[in-house]
């Protein structure tokens, strides 16, 4: 059923434009009294098309409902930047397993350092391929995509979460022994571009009360560390907390 993410509730009668009615009409062509998902800040609101005109689709809504597809343990991937398009994976992955939010890092081992006209364009091709990816996966939020921030200023945030993990491929805590204590709701975890953290970074979040953790024996990619984190994390809270 085709989901679209909208900056309001919908009320018993509702019209939608711009790019989604146009969407609706001309690349679905979709018809009255077919239905489709209305989504707001994690809410599913299910509405039958009811009528068109030249710019826009006028539905009735059906039913509402919370989005079953949300976690609440929000994760916030602070990720150093890769080069080439990876980060384009890296966020669509992520968004797709449940992260919250995303922030891309500079850190002393990131070869791309782009400059900060090149980074506006580049913050908003991955916003867009975060609302893509939480279309596909039937997401009840878009998460964001937030500005490049230096390593130390992403660190300086670290007392905004409830815990904050560092992934290090130098050893650390097995992910549930981390995690089995701890009834959180708002986690950061940080992901080193290729050739992973510097000893000092790894020093910087310890100091600051984050904990290092590893995920296994054999070193992995960038992209691919971000997307496993991110997937055991979630796994793990929700088996501690399922039924209660």
């Amino acid at each position: 059923m085709p989901r679209f993410f909208i900056n309001e509730p919908v009320v018993d009668i509702f019209k939608i434009t711009g790019d989604d009615a146009f969407h609706i009409m001309k690349s679905l062509r979709m018809k009255v009294n077919e239905v489709i998902i209305l989504c707001h800040n994690g809410i599913d609101y299910i509405c039958k098309i009811i009528d068109f005109d030249k710019s826009s689709v006028t539905v009735k809504l059906i039913e509402k409902k919370i989005c079953n597809a949300e976690s609440d343990l929000k994760i916030t991937l602070f990720q150093g930047i890769p080069k080439s398009d990876k980060m384009d994976l890296i966020i669509k992955k992520a968004v797709e397993v449940g992260v919250y939010s995303v922030v891309p890092i500079v850190t002393e081992r990131c070869v791309s350092r782009p400059e900060e006209k090149s980074l506006i364009k580049k913050v908003q091709r991955w916003q867009k391929i975060a609302l893509e990816a939480a279309k596909q996966s039937g997401r009840g939020i878009v998460p964001e995509v937030k500005y490049p921030a230096l390593f130390k200023d992403a660190v300086n945030l670290g007392d905004q979460f409830d815990k904050v993990i560092v992934f290090y491929e130098g050893g650390g805590s097995p992910i549930y022994e981390s995690f089995s204590s701890m009834k959180i709701k708002t986690l950061a975890i940080f992901i080193g571009p290729e050739g992973g953290f510097e000893q000092c970074e790894v020093d910087m979040i310890k100091s600051a009360g984050g904990e290092v953790c590893s995920l296994g024996n054999r070193i992995l990619r960038t992209e691919t560390a971000a997307i496993v984190s991110t997937a055991l994390l979630i796994y793990e809270h929700e088996r501690l907390n399922a039924g209660k």
